[in-house]
């Protein structure tokens, strides 16, 4: 968890409220860039080298996190119920990539008898 500073009120203090801050100040450009990164380096990790699926998965979790800064620009426009469904989702699927990932580096650190 990340800590709020008591001399800056407006700091987060949640992780999920960093990230959320980062991704609604971004620039849509700035998201696009980051989802087309991400999906063309998550693809290409998985189509090139399948054992390193890892990459893919903090590719997905940078993925979500574009894609959710892009319906946070388009909730402050168009405020919708689906929109506020898919971030929701967005949140837990990147949140799936990201614990996999953790999960493959925690166990590969381990060494070659516990790998996935």
């Amino acid at each position: 968890m990340v800590r709020s500073d008591p001399a800056n009120p407006d700091s987060p203090s949640t992780l999920y409220d960093l990230i959320a801050g980062l991704a609604a100040k971004a620039s849509d450009r700035q998201l696009w860039a980051l989802l087309g990164s991400s999906l063309l380096t998550g693809s290409g990790v998985l189509l090139g080298a399948p054992d390193l699926w890892p990459v893919a998965a903090l590719a997905g979790t940078l993925g979500s996190i574009g894609t959710w800064g892009l319906l946070a620009h388009r909730e402050r426009s168009h405020p919708s119920r689906g929109a506020r469904v898919a971030q929701r989702l967005l949140v837990l699927l990147g949140s799936a990539f990201a614990l996999a990932a953790m999960l493959a580096l925690f166990f590969g650190i381990l060494g070659p008898r516990w790998m996935l």
